[in-house]
Order: C-alpha cells, then structure tokens, then sequence
C-alpha cells in the first residue's frame, strides 16, 4: 500500500497539476493532501518494516537479522528508502520547516531522490509486482519538471538576431521597510488572471531556488519594429528600428534635416545607400508582471538586502524610474486562479500586509466587468490591514488606476487600517480620497465590517482573505455568524505553505 499511495502522493505535490486544474483547487490544498498522505505513506512503510523484522527474528534471531542486512541488496536499499523517509518526515514537522524553509527544501528534495531509488532498488531486485506504481509516480515526477521547464522557457526567453534574450527584472525597495517591488518583463505575452502566483527564480540570490509569490499586478505593452530593406554594394541589409509607437509618428521637415554641431562632423556610412524598400512595422506584446516581496528569512531577506544596498550605492539622478537593482529572472507560472467572483453580487476582498498583492487583481477585473456590463457584481469591498500608513505607497500608484476606472465611485469601496501608527500620520494624503478610501487607526473588527456590508449587500456575498493566520482565523470566525443570514461563499489564500 505504501508504494501504491506514492501515486497520489506525487500528483498532490506536481505544480502542474492537471487534476487539480480539471477539479480548480488550489496548490495549497493539494499541498495539505500531500502532507497528510506522505504521513500514511511513512506509517504504511514503517509497519511494512516492522512486520518483516519480526517475522526474519522469529525464524532466524537477531543474528540472522543481522546478517540479512549486511549481505542482502534487496534489504539494505528498502533500509534505505525507509531511513530517507522517517527523515523526510521529521524534517516535514511544522517548526522545523517554517524555522529554515531553504533548508528543508533542500533536504526534502535530496531526501525523496533516496527514497524514490530506495524503492525502486528494492522492487527490481526481485521483479514485484508493485514496481508499476513506482514507476507511474517518477513519471509524474520527470512530467512535472519537463512542463515546468517549457513554462519557463515560453514566459522568459526568446531568439532574437543577436541570440537567446532573457527576462530581465527590476528591484527597489520600498517607503516603509520590509519589502521589494519586483517587476519582471517578460519575453512573451502572459496570460494573467486574478488570484494568480508564480514562481520566480533569481540566479543571482540563489539559483537552485524557486518561490512561489502572488502577483499583484499585470501591464501590456506593445512595441513596434519596423524592418526595411537597404540596397548596399555588397548585397542588401535588413534595419531595424525599434521602439515603439514613437517611431510611427510623422516627423516634420526640419526635424527630418540631420543638424551637425559647429566642429563636429556626422558619421560616415561606409556603404552608400543606393535604395531602400518600405518599412514593414511589426507589433509584438510584452507583459511586465510585478510582485511584492515581503522580507523574512532566506530568499527574501537577501534579495531585499541587495536591493537595499544598490539603493544606497545608487546616484538618485541617474536612478530609472525609481529603479536600483537589475537582475536576470525567470518566472514559472501562472498559477491558482480558480476563483471567479463574476456571479457574486457582492464581493468583500480582506488583505493583510503583504496579502494585498492577491485582492488587486480581483478589484481591477470587478470593476473592468462592471463597466463592460460582463459580471453580477454591484458591490466591491476591499479591507486592507497594514502596520504603517507608509505601506500604503507599496501600491499607490496601482490604487490611482484603480480609482480613475470608469464608474469605479458606484462599485468600489476601500477601508486601510494602520495598526502601528498615530491619528495624524494615518492620513497620509488617502484618507477620503474620491470619497472612495477611508483610513483607519487600529485594528478592525471584522464582525462589525461584515454586519454593515451583509445588511447592504446585493444578491449572493462572496468573502475572500489574504492574510496572516491570526487574520485568516478572524475573517473566517466572523463569516460564519453570518451565513444564516445572507448566502456567503467564504474562500482563503494562504499566506504560507
């Protein structure tokens, strides 16, 4: 049985989890599954083991015990695949792996390389019948890393003439403490959709490392290239000239007359042109999707640390738009994103911190569908819990697009509560803005919160939470004095794994 739940324990643990797409539940929940079956798997092996030890002591005593082990292939690889699993286990213990994520990633990986090939060993020696599972589950495994390699390479690289182009991104740290904008352009056109995460990969911090981060925000942009054809001596020559859709602009006589300075002299071509062909302009789509990263420990701590010290390092007048670090990354993903909010009439999005970056997202495609007339939603509520009035320059800019959205003061309404800071500095320049943003002073009672908007709400509710688990646990206790009341569909992004 141990080696048949390997099966399902390595569909719950592939990203690229076509079940869970066909059934549209989330990886955390498939990440539950995977824990709470590797702890069956690990009991299942353990009393496989157990049984066997006993039964070889009572037909041969310790002493044939021991010589089984020391001379037989078939024994010392199933040791070992045990050994590797009881390891994977305590190392899998919540403490241990919230105190140094990097580290147990590391290990749990190494860990199941032993313990797959334990098991396999161990089933090939004598040919058992089991070994079909084995092999289904490292398949599942090899499948899972060739679409995640493919998602890589379609999001972040493209050949171009003068070779492969990779994603490039853009750190700085933010007003406030304890955080980096990290904006990614990508190669490619990227499907976004709301509620979405990837995971990004940043050789430069730690290139054996993937972490998974919402995206908080997605813009498209096009770029034009217009490729003409120049007649020289030696044959003909393809030019390009790109950005953008200045170049399509008419251009006046007298800025088309080339102006040479006093004492300078214009280059040179060095082959004359005889004749060139009409430009053809080409238009391609690049998707910049940005996150916000949260210092803690590990990964997080040291990309913060470096887009810290470029930002010290850094002359601000040279400084691009606000921009200090660059940095070559790769993003896999999307990810998530199964939950629609179109059909609800009323929506109440909850977000601690960092948790924002989850709830934008749904607040833009709200409001684009209620302009358009494309979802049910009459009421967009977004609740925003942060420990400095600071915090809130972490998304101002998007908040500004989100405020100038057509019909934006008819749907939208937004609570920021700071919860470390003095009436005064509360204001920050966002309280009443638009009539549309109210900024509070300590920490909300989110009973009180949903009993104001269940008694006004329109149609079906729906509740959905980002956040710490103190305010998971709060938004979810409050939601359930409520269902009696007004049909609510309660849903909650996890903060962690």
């Amino acid at each position: 049985m141990a080696v048949v739940n390997m099966v399902p324990l390595f569909i719950c643990m592939a990203r690229n989890n076509f079940v869970g797409n066909a059934v549209e539940v989330g990886f955390d929940t498939w990440n539950l599954f995977h824990r709470w079956i590797g702890r069956v798997v690990v009991l299942e092996s353990v009393g496989h083991m157990l049984a066997w030890t006993v039964n070889k002591i009572d037909q041969a005593g310790w002493k044939g015990l021991d010589e089984a082990i020391r001379t037989s292939h078939f024994y010392q690889v199933g040791l070992m695949a045990e050994i590797a699993l009881i390891l994977i286990a305590i190392l899998s213990a919540s403490p241990l792996r919230h105190a140094n994520y990097e580290f147990f990633l590391s290990m749990h990986q190494l860990l199941v390389v032993f313990f797959v090939a334990g098991v396999w060993w161990h089933l090939y020696i004598d040919i058992l019948p089991q070994m079909v599972y084995c092999d289904i589950a490292i398949a599942i495994w090899v499948a899972d890393r060739v679409f995640r390699i493919l998602r890589i390479v379609k999001n972040n690289m493209r050949w171009r003439k003068g070779g492969l182009s990779c994603s490039v991104a853009e750190a700085s740290p933010l007003e406030g403490g304890d955080a980096v904008r990290f904006s990614v352009a990508l190669s490619t056109p990227f499907k976004y959709r709301p509620g979405t995460h990837a995971y990004l990969y940043v050789p430069r911090i730690g290139w054996w490392q993937s972490h998974p981060f919402s995206i908080a925000w997605s813009s498209a942009e096009e770029s034009t290239q217009i490729i003409g054809m120049t007649q020289r001596p030696d044959g003909w020559e393809t030019r390009n000239s790109t950005p953008a859709t200045a170049a399509l602009r008419p251009v006046s006589s007298s800025q088309s007359q080339a102006t040479v300075k006093e004492g300078h002299t214009a280059p040179k071509d060095p082959y004359p042109v005889k004749h060139r062909e009409p430009g053809v302009a080409t238009t391609s789509k690049k998707t910049t999707v940005h996150f916000i990263i949260s210092k803690h420990n590990g990964f997080t701590k040291a990309l913060y640390d470096a887009a810290q010290s470029a930002a010290a390092a850094a002359d601000p007048e040279k400084l691009e738009n606000g921009c200090v670090l660059k940095v070559l990354s790769l993003v896999e993903g999307p990810y998530g994103g199964h939950h629609s909010f179109d059909s609800f009439g009323t929506v109440v999005l909850i977000a601690g911190g960092v948790g924002i970056t989850h709830c934008l997202g749904y607040v833009r495609h709200l409001l684009h569908g209620y302009s358009e007339g494309t979802v049910a939603t009459q009421r967009v509520k977004l609740v925003w819990v942060i420990r400095k009035s600071e915090h809130i320059n972490w998304v101002s800019d998007w908040l500004e697009e989100i405020l100038r959205m057509p019909l934006c003061c008819q749907v939208l309404e937004i609570d920021i509560y700071t919860t470390r800071c003095s009436a005064t500095a509360s204001g920050s320049g966002w309280a009443g803005r638009s009539g549309l943003v109210k900024v509070h002073v300590g920490r909300p009672e989110f009973e009180t919160v949903l009993e104001e908007v269940v008694r006004r709400r329109v149609g079906a509710m729906a509740v959905t939470v980002c956040g710490s688990g103190a305010v998971s646990d709060s938004v979810r206790a409050a939601t359930l004095k409520f269902v009696d009341r007004a049909t609510i569909d309660f849903s909650e992004e996890s903060f962690t794994w």
